[in-house]
C-alpha cells in the first residue's frame, strides 16, 4: 500500500483506494478489524505529508465473490470513525453495484456514509449465481438478469443531491465502472452508460 501511496503522490492525485482482506475459515473477525484499523492509521500517517486521502471501498462479505472483511455500510462507517479519531485523511469509496449485493437501500446507505465520502462509482451487478455477471462483475446497464435498474440508478443522484454531495456549488467525484465480457464492445458500453445517465437525469 505504501508503494501505491507513493505512486499516487507522483501522479499528483489526492485519493488512494484500498479494500479490506478476505474473510477466511477460522478468522477472528473482531481481531482482524482491530488490526485493519491499526494498519489504516499507519497508512494515513504515511500519506498525510503528501496530502493524500486514503480510502476504503466496501465490498460484499460472505455471500458473494469478494467475501471482504469490511462489507456493510454500517461496518465501514465504524471503521472510519475509529481511524478518524487520529487521522482525518481517511474516506469511503462507495459503489452502487454493491448495494444489492449487501441488501442495502440506496438512499439509506448514501445518507449513512455521507460524512466520509471521498468519491463514488456507478455500476451494475447480478445476484444470479448462474449468470456470467454474478457478483461484482460490473455488466452494462440493461444486461439480462442484473439487479441495478434505471429506477435504482435514478435513486443514486437523488440521494447525492439530498446529502449535498452534488449540487449547484458541489461537484463531487462520480464515475462509471463497467467491464465488458469477451466479445462485447467497450465503445458500445460507454455509449450505453452515457445514455443511462441521461435517462437517469431526466427522471431526477
Amino acid at each position: 500500500m505504501k508503494v501505491g501511496i507513493d505512486q499516487t503522490a507522483q501522479w499528483g492525485a489526492k485519493h488512494c483506494g484500498s479494500v479490506s482482506g478476505h474473510i477466511t475459515v477460522g478468522l477472528n473477525i473482531e481481531k482482524a478489524k482491530e488490526l485493519l484499523a491499526e494498519s489504516f492509521m499507519e497508512l494515513c500517517e504515511y500519506a498525510a505529508p503528501s496530502c493524500i486521502t486514503l480510502c476504503i471501498e466496501n465490498f460484499d462479505s460472505i455471500h458473494f465473490v469478494k467475501n471482504c472483511l469490511i462489507g456493510s455500510a454500517k461496518g465501514t462507517v465504524q471503521l472510519e470513525e475509529k481511524v478518524r479519531t487520529k487521522y482525518e485523511n481517511f474516506g469511503i469509496i462507495t459503489d452502487l453495484s454493491h448495494y444489492p449485493l449487501l441488501k442495502e437501500k440506496t438512499s439509506e446507505t448514501t445518507h449513512l456514509v455521507k460524512d466520509f465520502l471521498a468519491y463514488l462509482q456507478i455500476g451494475n451487478c447480478s445476484l444470479n449465481p448462474h449468470s456470467p455477471y454474478y457478483g461484482d462483475i460490473h455488466p452494462y446497464f440493461g444486461a439480462s438478469e442484473t439487479n441495478v435498474s434505471i429506477e435504482m440508478l435514478a435513486d443514486f443522484p437523488r440521494a447525492l443531491l439530498e446529502i449535498g454531495y452534488l449540487g449547484k456549488d458541489n461537484r463531487g467525484i462520480v464515475s462509471f465502472e463497467i467491464k465488458p465480457l469477451e466479445g462485447q464492445s467497450p465503445y458500445a458500453q460507454i455509449a450505453g452508460c452515457k445514455l443511462s445517465l441521461q435517462r437517469t437525469w431526466d427522471m431526477v
